[in-house]
């Protein structure tokens, strides 16, 4: 199954964040959850630029359905779509 993924997404790490914290979670939970480190779950929640392109982009998107947040409500900005398989 084809879906779109954008090239490169502009985000607000912080709703992460304050889900994660109001369901208890902590940094650890996730990473080992999402299979990912814990620097690079608190990376994806400052905003910060240091990351890994396409896998954050997928670490982000699974953040959010850990949590249950809708993705559209993570995501600020899409800049050119790339088809991916699902």
């Amino acid at each position: 199954m084809n879906s779109k993924m954008p090239t490169k997404l502009i985000y607000d790490g912080n709703i992460l964040r304050q889900e994660r914290i109001a369901q208890n979670k902590s940094i650890g939970d996730i990473a080992y959850t999402l299979c990912s480190s814990s620097y690079q779950i608190s990376d994806i929640e400052l905003n910060s630029s240091t990351s890994y392109g396409f896998l954050r982009q997928i670490v982000i998107r699974r953040y959010a359905e850990l949590l249950s947040i809708d993705l559209n409500t993570v995501i600020t900005q899409f800049e050119s779509d790339l088809d991916i398989i699902n």
